[in-house]
């Protein structure tokens, strides 16, 4: 478990993984988070929120696969839901 908001907490998670199960070959990434507002209630803790989770942990859990794969290849799922619409 871990907070993929986190760049300490991913960098753990990748490291159990890989001593379970060695490394890394895919990663799906599917953690998101959406919580709607009206605009005049949107302040920066609730865009924090969402960046830090929908952008960061993405970038933080892709840049790991990439670092285990180390050019053995790999893939890589993104997956969005219905709010991108």
């Amino acid at each position: 478990q871990a907070d993929v908001s986190k760049r300490e907490d991913v960098k753990k998670l990748f490291a159990a993984s890989k001593e379970a199960f060695g490394p890394t070959d895919i990663l799906v990434n599917n953690a998101g988070l959406y919580q709607g507002a009206p605009i005049e209630q949107v302040d920066e803790a609730h865009i924090d929120a969402h960046f830090n989770l929908n952008v960061k942990g993405l970038l933080f859990a892709t840049q790991e696969a990439v670092s285990q794969m180390n050019g053995r290849g790999g893939n890589i799922i993104n997956i969005s839901s219905i709010v991108a619409f």
